[in-house]
């Protein structure tokens, strides 16, 4: 299962948002509130027994769409931002 992650940088914090689930969460860093955001999610789904850390490549995913350049984010879903 993969989820849509918009983070954003805010002036003193780095605000991470599940766009399915709408969950946020916020860190110092985008690792921490990348962190943190799955740690919410957890909590949000802990009624369905579903934990992020047992999906198979959950954390990769993550952590390669972290280091994927904006640009090419953009270019993969058609927005051109000006």
């Amino acid at each position: 299962m993969h989820f849509i992650v918009s983070v954003i940088k805010a002036p003193n914090w780095y605000v991470a948002t599940c766009l399915e689930s709408n969950v946020v969460s916020q860190g110092k860093n985008i690792d921490d509130a990348l962190n943190n955001l799955q740690e919410a999610l957890e909590l949000f789904y802990e009624d369905d027994t579903m934990y992020l850390q047992s999906i198979p490549g959950m954390k990769e995913s993550i952590m390669e769409g972290k280091a994927t350049p904006l640009d090419e984010c953009l270019d993969s879903v058609g927005w051109d931002i000006d």
